[in-house]
């Protein structure tokens, strides 16, 4: 039997809407932060992509978890309509849209990012435009081996086995997707490309996002600084730059010396500091005055609140990720397996949240995409106020108005691999959701004098488990590869359920120092984005 239309349009129809919505944020925030002196399209067409086609793996593997919820009813009864055929058909075209998906990033985060970005850098020399892609090539053939070597690699070797064939976990894989098959290996080596790349997202999650999920709940609530500190800000950093210059002439005329050129660098660099604090203590005045200005006043508390609210929900997540990883330190299979759960002791707020939400339908399905989102922005935001590194170089900043495409471009890198980790990140705060959705089954309770229907309101509902009968459980085709890739390659299950104890700790660092910190100023940040300017320029020269 063929799946319900109901069903198909509720499974395809979200990607085209989600991807036209990201595609027009993604270009408004391209434009809204692209300097006006510089302007490139490539850069502008490769950061649209890199930003929307990793959201699209967020409704994917959302439309995942949607289609195995419906393959139950409420009462743990398979539909009419999924016999296993018509599961494994709809499990294989979700197989090759991840594949498709994947194999998309892959290739521009492999080839287009690097032959765009340093063939752009380029461009501020005089070579000629042949040696500018020349450039770019060589710089994306290192990826490219890379990449190649590792599913070389993972074709050839693996560390562990697959379940053995007589358990339930192996029958649940099985039904969607024959074990055993040659091109499995295949699978294994581009499963193994991708979870290289989500070790860089690892990376990033934990230092950009971990940062965003703490500074952005905390500077609601702050607020930014009162007029009259901004302006007294103001002020003292004039006197203080005056009183810079003043010692640089005082200092040659002492020495009986014209002013040197490294000295009237400095006076310039400290006149531009001046000219533009003169400027912003004069928006400043204006601005205390402006329509704007009131209005805030009055939004004030609804700022208030929605700081408050999103730090309850940075809390939420990291104390779900918490008691999920000591639930999988305890009833795992252990390190072997990269720590996969067989049961679930430890109670999970967010799951019991997603189910509590079933029955109102979609609010679970938006609460789990907001979680996702919600790692998006907060990595945005991260990237906004720590700039962009490469290991323990500040490369790029973003500013309104003022940041190069290529910073951009090397932005939406972060943005992509930070979205694709995410999505596995979704395992460790709803592991059970993330495999089997909202399914149950039911547990007999044999009573002679029942009939039918009385029986099956009688048996029991139990949640699917890696243990649960592979009849009755259908598993996400997302984790379904992963598990098979725990099994083979433990060694990033392990990995990434580290991770998770790190971002955890960075996560309540920051956030205390974000909470014991006063906000900056404009003055403080204004002289900050000006120093970051002057390393950014010595970066790229």
């Amino acid at each position: 039997m063929d799946i319900p239309w109901q069903n198909s349009l509720a499974i395809w129809l979200p990607f085209p809407v989600v991807a036209t919505v990201v595609l027009v944020l993604s270009i408004s925030y391209y434009v809204y932060h692209l300097s006006s002196a510089r302007c490139s399209i490539v850069c502008g067409v490769a950061f649209a992509l890199l930003t929307t086609i990793p959201i699209l793996l967020v409704v994917l593997i959302l439309t995942d978890i949607f289609f195995v919820s419906s393959t139950k009813s409420n009462m743990g009864i398979k539909q009419a309509w999924a016999t296993n055929q018509s599961i494994a058909k709809m499990e294989e075209m979700l197989l090759f849209t991840y594949y498709g998906v994947y194999g998309l990033l892959l290739l521009l985060l492999v080839i287009i990012f690097p032959i765009t970005y340093f063939s752009y850098q380029a461009i501020r020399t005089a070579e000629s435009s042949r040696w500018n892609i020349f450039r770019g090539l060589m710089c994306s053939l290192f990826p490219m081996v890379v990449l190649v070597a590792i599913i070389i690699v993972s074709i050839a070797y693996s560390m562990g086995n697959i379940p053995a064939s007589d358990t339930n976990t192996y029958k649940q894989l099985n039904l969607i997707g024959q074990l055993d098959l040659p091109y499995r290996k295949i699978e294994n080596g581009l499963i193994s490309a991708i979870n290289c790349v989500l070790l860089i997202g690892m990376i990033h999650c934990i230092i950009y996002t971990a940062f965003g999920m703490t500074i952005l709940p905390v500077n609601l609530v702050k607020g930014r600084p009162n007029d009259d500190r901004e302006q007294q800000g103001i002020e003292e950093s004039l006197a203080q730059i005056n009183q810079q210059i003043e010692d640089i002439s005082d200092q040659a005329h002492q020495e009986n010396r014209n002013v040197s050129e490294n000295d009237e660098q400095r006076i310039c660099f400290y006149s531009n500091q001046l000219n533009q604090l003169q400027m912003e203590s004069e928006n400043l005045r204006h601005r205390s005055y402006s329509c704007w200005t009131r209005l805030n006043i009055l939004l004030r508390p609804l700022q208030i609140t929605t700081g408050v609210v999103l730090c309850l929900f940075s809390w939420l997540i990291i104390v779900t990720i918490v008691l999920t990883n000591i639930n999988r330190w305890i009833s795992s299979y252990g390190s072997n397996t990269g720590y996969l759960a067989d049961k679930y002791i430890v109670p999970n707020p967010v799951y019991e949240l997603l189910l509590l939400c079933h029955g109102a339908f979609p609010i679970h399905y938006v609460l789990l995409g907001g979680i996702l989102f919600y790692f998006a922005f907060s990595t945005m935001v991260g990237m906004k106020h720590l700039g962009l590194w490469f290991f323990w170089i500040r490369v790029h900043n973003i500013r309104k108005n003022n940041t190069l495409p290529h910073a951009l471009l090397y932005s939406s890198v972060i943005f992509a691999t930070v979205v694709m980790y995410s999505i596995s990140l979704v395992y460790s705060i709803a592991p059970q959701y993330a495999m089997y959705g909202t399914q149950t089954y039911q547990v007999e309770t044999q009573l002679n004098w029942t009939t039918v229907a009385m029986q099956n309101s009688l048996n029991s509902l139990k949640p699917c488990t890696l243990e649960s009968p592979a009849d009755e459980c259908t598993m996400t085709r997302f984790m379904s590869f992963q598990v098979k890739f725990f099994y083979r390659m433990w060694v990033f299950g392990v990995v990434f359920y580290s991770s998770n104890w790190l971002l955890v700790l960075v996560f309540v660092i920051g956030f205390f120092v974000s909470v014991v910190r006063f906000r900056k100023t404009a003055a403080e940040n204004l002289l900050n984005q000006m120093r970051s300017e002057s390393q950014e320029h010595l970066v790229q020269s």
